[in-house]
């Protein structure tokens, strides 16, 4: 016997009991005149066994070899729990029967494991076998198949323990191993407590280890932002033989961080300190503080700030994201392709929760009122008191440097007239859309693209508002062969699309070469006014995030641009 009909008669003996085939009373010396079947009672077994070539004939004489091949050939279809053959003498013809003992019929199925996904698989594969003759070799490849499947599911420690057919009451029981997690370590924890972050996570202990879940998990914690680094989990044997203990290595970030740098908007350059503090009110909140510091001649103005509240889980008990922020400004305005300034004061409230693991919906109210800073342009104060709802769907598993994957973003605002209801300030409706995608090439080469578009609309064309209230092009976040300030593309709807070449040397440097594409428009689109940017960049990646420089050329001048963050 080869190995895998011996591991099919020990599947058949451990659902059935004993089980057997054999030879009795054979006469080898006299041709067969006719080949009998006896104990067949269903028509289908009866059919199946007549599709099975056997090698013993009519005719000839018997040969012991041929014969026992046709018992194994014939016991491994399944459906008996014992066959043997024997020579019926008589005066005038040898008669050689086949002798059968047919299996029950399945009339119950129990399916004992502790996973619920596991057990709809299983009862979705087995249900079909209710009422039928019961098939070991049926059920020994349903079990194989249903083996790779789970497993390739991400249940990689998953077994048919036990499969065994109770012939007192025609019930079929099957028993898993899965593969139980015991025990999750995190290794590194110090102010951060554990059930803060296990409620992220769809495994626990007592679940059926998953590794594609416990990757999800993994991706889950990065997001969370309590942590510099976040190990890939590693696996390690239980105290049962069935049991697994789950270990994340982890780095917690630093907490109550001052930082003092300066930033740029447009071509308004500002000093800034700012604060995060962690546990403020509540564990797992923070506070973040910014004062903008300006030096206008000789003195020195922090009148300028943003505060910002966010609690990852409202009340440390709901799954909703929540943010508050209260700030006053000024922000570089364009205005008639000039450049100005503007106060802005204002409140924001924002609730973000997950539709599924890859997406989820953000809404946020503002109320914010814009003021011109030095009066030139003859812009009354006026109110955006407005309702946004975003949407969120992404694959990528590396936001800072993804190889692959998507990103589609959609949000649309609405401002004052909601019909039933009136917030204030200018009417307007604006929608945006952006997406992303990124192939890996080779193991170095990531294609990245990016499309977006948007349309603003207001009823209060009689209202003088800066450009900035809809779309501007041009500058290191969209166009950047073009310059946001004097050479600024503004519009009521607009259409980019950015292409970037990504070559990483290292894990940590990055080459790229883009071509940027795109224009905003009042009116009809014109691919003849479209602009187009082109040059080379290069990342550096840390922690916290990519350093951006890129090198961009339009029509005529070159710019340099520095930031933090891939452009998409």
């Amino acid at each position: 016997m080869n190995s895998k009909i011996i591991k099919s008669l020990l599947f058949l003996y451990m659902i059935v009991g004993y089980a057997s085939f054999a030879t009795t009373n054979i006469n080898f010396s006299t041709p067969v005149d006719t080949i009998t079947f006896k104990g067949i009672t269903s028509k289908k077994i009866n059919k199946d066994i007549k599709s099975i070539q056997i090698k013993t004939t009519i005719d000839t004489q018997i040969n012991k070899r041929f014969l026992d091949e046709d018992l194994k050939n014939l016991y491994l279809t399944g459906y008996f729990s014992s066959i043997f053959a024997h020579s019926i003498p008589t005066q005038n013809k040898h008669i050689l029967e086949f002798n059968f003992t047919q299996n029950s019929t399945i009339k119950l199925l129990t399916i004992k494991t502790k996973s619920k996904k596991i057990k709809t698989l299983i009862e979705k594969e087995f249900k079909h076998l209710l009422n039928q003759p019961l098939n070991t070799a049926i059920i020994n490849k349903k079990k194989e198949k249903l083996t790779t499947y789970i497993q390739k599911k991400g249940y990689q420690f998953f077994t048919f323990s036990n499969i065994k057919f109770n012939k007192e009451n025609n019930n079929l029981t099957i028993k898993t191993s899965e593969g139980t997690i015991e025990k999750i370590t995190f290794i590194g924890l110090e102010k951060i407590k554990k059930d803060q972050i296990m409620r992220t996570m769809n495994q626990h202990v007592g679940s059926a280890l998953n590794t594609i879940e416990i990757r999800k998990d993994r991706e889950r914690l990065i997001k969370l932002g309590y942590f510099n680094f976040v190990s890939a989990p590693k696996f390690k044997k239980g105290s049962q033989s069935d049991t697994v203990e789950i270990i994340f290595n982890i780095i917690e970030s630093k907490q109550n961080l001052i930082s003092i740098g300066i930033e740029q908007d447009q071509n308004l350059f500002y000093g800034f300190v700012s604060t995060t503090k962690q546990n403020s009110i509540i564990t797992s909140d923070s506070l973040f503080l910014k004062s903008q510091i300006q030096v206008n001649e000789n003195t020195l103005k922090i009148n300028n700030y943003f505060i910002k509240y966010t609690q990852p889980w409202l009340l440390n008990k709901y799954n909703t994201k929540t943010s508050l922020s209260n700030y006053a400004i000024e922000k570089a305005e364009i205005l008639d392709n000039s450049s100005t300034y503007s106060q802005r004061n204002g409140f924001q409230i924002a609730f973000s929760r997950p539709l599924s693991y890859r997406s989820d919906y953000t809404l946020t109210f503002k109320k914010e009122n814009v003021s011109e800073t030095d009066e030139s342009y003859g812009i009354n104060d006026y109110n955006l008191n407005s309702i946004e709802l975003s949407l969120l769907f992404e694959t990528l598993s590396n936001k800072t440097n993804p190889k692959k994957g998507h990103s589609i973003q959609l949000s649309i605002e609405r401002g004052n007239d909601f019909n039933i209801i009136s917030l204030g300030g200018i009417s307007f409706t604006k929608f945006t859309t952006s997406i992303s995608k990124f192939f890996q090439i080779h193991k170095k080469l990531i294609l990245a693209t990016n499309l977006q578009g948007g349309i603003y609309d207001t009823k209060d064309t009689s209202i003088n508002t800066f450009e900035n209230e809809y779309f501007i092009l041009g500058g290191s976040t969209s166009i950047r062969g073009y310059s946001d300030l004097n050479e600024s593309i503004t519009g009521k709807r607009n259409i980019l699309t950015n292409i970037e070449l990504r070559y990483n040397t290292s894990q940590t440097m990055q080459f790229i070469s883009f071509i940027d594409y795109g224009n905003a428009f009042d009116t009809n689109v014109n691919l003849d006014t479209f602009k187009t940017g082109y040059g080379i960049g290069f990342r550096y990646i840390t922690p916290i995030g990519p350093i951006r420089l890129d090198l961009a050329t339009g029509e005529e001048n070159y710019y340099i641009h520095v930031g933090l963050g891939q452009l998409f």
